[in-house]
């Protein structure tokens, strides 16, 4: 199978492409920002795009490499800054959201066309349990910027699904990983004794999951 991760550099995204290319039956294509994660670069089914999303034209750069695919994992995310949401500007807004979603609405709008035209593929979103919970204070933007791909891939899974196209969401808790990194590590560690952390092995069992019958999950947002 064919796989585009995006955000596959670090953190969990690192983790899937890990996992992914351990079946050499899968060839995995990933996007990281600046730093080469060199050590897939010894990986035969793995192949790495540089892809700076606050750059448009990343995408264009994207789409010349990536000509066919089975399953895009929409991983991505520059990073939040842990604040009230009364305290940021229009402009930083408008800022996070064309760096992280309007990136991945192009993204997904074009392999969609290609799955169609296959009559089969999957979307995975990563989202965060934050979708399905009360306001939880510092994260407002963050959330509001998930709730938006989360309503995204919702509608996704309701145009798609005569085409034998799905789409899934997949909401872990807070990871351990430099993603939280804007946070302070004493609040870190009152969420993790707090149950507010997922394990990552976990997450990724999930997305195996559905990796295996994406059908049956479509239109779901599963909290792991």
């Amino acid at each position: 199978m064919i796989f585009l991760v995006t955000g596959g550099s670090s953190g969990l995204g690192y983790s899937i492409v890990d996992f992914l290319s351990k079946n050499k039956d899968n060839f995995i294509y990933t996007t990281y920002r600046s730093k080469l994660p060199n050590q897939f670069k010894k990986l035969n089914n793995v192949y790495l795009i540089k892809a700076s999303f606050e750059q448009p034209s990343a995408t264009d750069g994207l789409f010349d490499e990536v000509r066919n695919l089975d399953f895009l994992i929409n991983n991505y995310h520059s990073g939040y800054s842990f604040k009230h949401t009364s305290k940021f500007k229009s402009h930083e807004v408008l800022k996070s959201f064309s760096i992280n979603i309007s990136p991945l609405i192009d993204i997904n709008n074009h392999f969609i066309k290609i799955m169609k035209k296959n009559k089969s593929g999957s979307i995975i979103s990563i989202l965060s349990e934050l979708t399905d919970m009360p306001p939880t204070l510092g994260f407002g933007i963050y959330t509001a910027e998930k709730l938006y791909l989360k309503t995204l891939s919702d509608h996704w899974s309701k145009e798609l699904y005569s085409y034998n196209v799905s789409s899934i969401n997949i909401s872990p808790k807070m990871l351990d990983t430099k993603f939280n990194s804007s946070i302070d590590s004493r609040y870190l560690e009152i969420i993790k004794k707090n149950g507010g952390f997922s394990d990552i092995e976990v997450v990724i069992k999930k997305i195996e999951e559905v990796i295996i019958d994406p059908i049956s999950y479509n239109g779901k947002n599963l909290i792991v």
